[in-house]
């Protein structure tokens, strides 16, 4: 996992990472540090490209995407946006980096989290059924799956249709591929074209996938004058297409003088921080109140409206006092703030996520060096923290 963070106010932007890496293998899970993860681009471009979620694209080091396509740059894009949407246009176009072979992978990768997601959740339902009931179970969470895919919104530029024909030029062998995580399951006849008919869907639509890559585009388009941040999630590149989707622009503006702040990746124990207190901790307490509220008002008709009623005004007091008392008082300060001031203090807000993670009894997932940069129009690029060379 990563740790990084994104602190604008009017003068630029102050930007810091964590440099550990956590790779998960056959043999285990296994965490290195010292890894760079924020690469500024060269040329004059006023851009950091920062990455989390997986490292890698279509088996491809991300830092090798990025310095490739910053080989194609010319002259500083108007916005920040043109940059991310650059990236996403060389990516598509880019024959010689990203092999058949690389496609062909991420294609099994994306058919097999689908279908062996839809075998769990058959298995875990079936250990408490007669074996009569599996193929109705079966269906029934086949059906599903499909549903769910149409709701998704297709990638730009692709179709399920050209999807379903990249899947036979590709040579995949969707009826092998169904026959061999689907052994014996009972009714896999009845189901095997709902199966089919979802393949090219898995390819066509946006939603999470867990080897995700997370490029965050921080800085100034030429024609800026205020420090944005873009995040584009990309899934990687297959059918001539880069399967990415791109959030919307945030960072300074003119008609607002305080600071404001986006993380990436793990961020729960900053915006502890930074609101006064962890959403855990409070919906424990909502979860808490929720059931005695209830339970006082078991025998009313309304019991259920007035629980709500109760609680939906209690977070919106607890959020509106955290807000007013921690919040707005911190994003008032970044906005005055010397960007190597909101430097230090992205270092330390990233240390803190770290010190999260040092006391999680799960692997360490952030640590290590944490390196730090600024960016303005009048001075550009300037390290204030960066792994030794």
């Amino acid at each position: 996992m990563t740790s990084q963070i994104a602190i604008f106010n009017p003068l630029g932007v102050a930007v810091a990472s964590d440099t550990v890496t956590t790779l998960t293998t056959e043999g285990g899970v296994k965490t290195t540090n010292n890894a760079e993860k924020m690469w500024p681009l060269v040329g004059g471009h006023l851009v950091v490209v920062a990455v989390s979620g997986s490292v890698n694209s279509n088996g491809i080091h991300s830092r090798l995407l990025i310095a490739e396509w910053n080989r194609s740059l010319n002259d500083p894009m108007a916005s920040l946006q043109d940059y991310a949407e650059s990236f996403s246009t060389w990516l598509s176009r880019e024959e010689n980096l990203i092999p058949i072979d690389s496609e062909i992978g991420e294609l099994h990768y994306y058919l097999n989290n689908h279908y062996y997601y839809i075998r769990a959740q058959v298995i875990e339902e079936a250990q408490e059924l007669p074996e009569e009931e599996i193929p109705r179970v079966f269906k029934e969470h086949t059906e599903l799956g499909l549903e769910y895919l149409k709701s998704l919104p297709l990638f730009e530029g692709v179709s399920d249709e050209a999807d379903a024909e990249l899947l036979a030029k590709r040579g995949i062998d969707l009826d092998d591929k169904i026959d061999y995580i689907f052994k014996d399951f009972p009714g896999l006849d009845e189901v095997r074209e709902l199966l089919k008919e979802s393949a090219p869907l898995i390819l066509s639509r946006a939603q999470p996938m867990p080897n995700d890559t997370d490029l965050a585009f921080i800085g100034f388009g030429s024609s800026e004058h205020f420090a944005q941040s873009i995040k584009l999630t990309c899934r990687g590149r297959y059918g001539g297409h880069a399967r990415v989707a791109m959030g919307d622009p945030f960072g300074a503006s003119a008609t607002n003088s305080s600071g404001s702040i986006q993380t990436f990746a793990q961020s729960d124990a900053i915006f502890g921080f930074i609101r006064g207190a962890q959403h855990q901790v409070l919906d424990q307490a909502f979860e808490f109140t929720w059931d005695f509220v209830v339970s006082q008002f078991e025998n009313s008709d309304d019991g259920v409206a007035k629980a709500r009623e109760v609680i939906d005004g209690m977070r919106k007091h607890v959020h509106d006092y955290m807000f007013e008392s921690f919040a707005a008082p911190l994003l008032d300060t970044v906005g005055a703030l010397n960007l190597k001031d909101a430097a230090d203090l992205a270092e330390s807000l990233v240390g803190i996520q770290a010190m999260r993670a040092n006391a999680s009894p799960e692997p360490p997932g952030v640590g290590g060096f944490i390196e730090s940069l600024i960016i303005d129009r009048f001075d550009g690029i300037r390290w204030v923290k960066q792994l030794p060379r």
